[in-house]
């Protein structure tokens, strides 16, 4: 099994992306994942079985201004999961979640996090353990 977890989530106004931040959020959020399925499937296809998991976020659903690279990457995450369930069905199972709001950036203001926390129908944002259950 391959769980694609890792993440960089960096907020940036448009006017003040430059090439490395973009860079650096394809490469982590959307490279990664590619590469690495890349390099287990034939094993799993071998095998005669297999499943990988893409963490996916809601701001893919619901962008937000300021997240333009991670919204990009995460959209284009959610459609290489879709593509890759139809290449490799039916012997890997493909699939992908998002979660939604479990952690903040670190400097995330106060106000910010309550606005989050309102569009959130449980009211809460998760943790870890959510996602790890599902």
């Amino acid at each position: 099994m391959l769980v694609n977890n890792a993440a960089l989530f960096e907020r940036r106004a448009f006017e003040d992306l430059d090439e490395q931040v973009w860079e650096r959020h394809l490469a982590l959020n959307l490279g990664a994942p590619y590469r690495l399925s890349r390099l287990v499937a034939p094993a799993m296809l071998e095998r005669g079985s297999g499943r990988i998991i893409n963490i996916g976020g809601t701001i893919g659903i619901q962008p937000l201004g300021e997240y333009v690279p991670y919204y990009v990457a995460k959209s284009g995450l959610d459609a290489l999961t879709r593509c890759l369930a139809a290449a490799l069905a039916p012997t890997v199972q493909v699939n992908g979640v998002a979660p939604g709001a479990i952690l903040f950036p670190e400097g995330t203001p106060r106000a910010e996090r309550r606005a989050v926390v309102r569009r959130v129908p449980a009211g809460r944002v998760g943790n870890p353990a959510d996602v790890a259950e599902a």
